[in-house]
């Protein structure tokens, strides 16, 4: 049937077969999912027998369950900055997390992000999307606006995001509110200048009607 992926296959014995046991069909933003055997309660009671637990069947059952009813129009590859907004002195990281057609989690999935100015620049980075939510660190960028497409193939399907942020640049003089006497100080002394407190605008007056006044 078209738009069907056979999950699992029948099996005689220990002789596996290519005849579908469990079959899922989209159709649409529709699923639909089909078990071509009958009697499954048994498979639960016989794993329980076993193993002394039923995990395998209820994950196979819960799975399925979210397969079926997961919003068809759910991103599953979300990537975003770690804020909205940064300064041109912060360090800008990006997280990303990935998702199976369950909208399960998954790790590990190779993600290029791509970063472009107002002018049309783009850099280009490579990652891993991880538990830790590592992330990518793309270091400093200028102050400006920003957007940012990332894309991802997850489990051969190709998965895209996208978003923007701004950048806002930094004014070295207001990290600074008092003056920084010593650094004048040195500034007029490397220059062949002077530095003159309020108390010496006398000599500054007088210092600046001498003849050997440089322009």
């Amino acid at each position: 049937m078209p738009n069907t992926e056979t999950v699992l296959y029948q099996q005689v014995g220990r002789v596996r077969t290519n005849k579908p046991l469990l079959t899922v069909q989209t159709v649409g933003d529709k699923r639909n999912a089909a078990l071509l055997a009958s009697g499954t309660w048994q498979w639960r009671l016989t794993e329980t027998a076993n193993h002394e637990n039923a995990a395998v069947y209820d994950k196979l059952i819960t799975n399925l369950v979210q397969l079926l009813t997961a919003p068809r129009n759910k991103k599953r590859l979300n990537v975003y900055p770690h804020l909205n907004e940064y300064s041109s002195s912060d360090e800008i990281r990006f997280a990303a997390e990935a998702y199976n057609e369950a909208l399960e989690p998954i790790y590990g999935q190779n993600i290029t992000l791509k970063i472009q100015d107002a002018e049309g620049a783009e850099k280009s980075f490579e990652f891993a999307n991880g538990e830790n939510q590592s992330g990518v660190n793309i270091g400093t960028l200028p102050g400006g606006r920003y957007t940012y497409t990332a894309s991802a193939r997850i489990n051969g399907s190709l998965q895209q995001d996208k978003g923007e942020f701004i950048v806002e640049e930094q004014q070295l003089e207001a990290l600074h509110a008092v003056a920084d006497h010593n650094l004048l100080y040195q500034l007029g002394t490397n220059t062949g200048s002077k530095l003159y407190y309020p108390a010496q605008l006398q000599q500054l007056e007088q210092d600046i009607l001498r003849p050997s006044t440089k322009t």
